[in-house]
């Protein structure tokens, strides 16, 4: 298992825990690696993000992905995010129920005005 699977696997678990059980606090280390990846990474949190998912689109999962990681990577990385964001959507059209769930929050404004047109071209 590559480093991303692991990454992945260990952040799905993280969301389907007890907060602060035992597997919770095992897992956290998750949370931690990919905000950093999307502030210092941006391509390798893309590539963690959609391998999260392609393992798990449970709405929990879908959820805290769009309001967390993907978010991050858009206030971060707000254009190279986007263009991501696309090319994956024109392979997984599925992909824009979850840009539906992407809140603003500290987005510039220009990035979020693109993303709601890409969510209108992709819906």
């Amino acid at each position: 298992m590559s480093e991303f699977e692991k990454l992945a696997v260990s952040w799905i678990r993280l969301h389907h825990a007890e907060l602060n059980s035992d597997e919770y606090i095992k897992e956290f280390w998750s949370f931690d690696k990919l905000s950093d990846f999307c502030r210092k990474r941006p391509h390798d949190s893309w590539r963690v993000i959609v391998e999260i998912y392609e393992r798990n689109s449970d709405n929990k999962i879908i959820s805290n992905l769009a309001a967390g990681p993907i978010e991050d990577l858009l206030v971060h990385h707000g254009n190279l995010a986007l263009i991501l964001i696309n090319q994956y959507c024109h392979e997984e059209h599925k992909f824009v129920e979850v840009m539906k769930l992407i809140w603003k929050n500290s987005m510039a404004d220009e990035v979020w005005e693109q993303l709601q047109r890409l969510i209108r071209i992709h819906s």
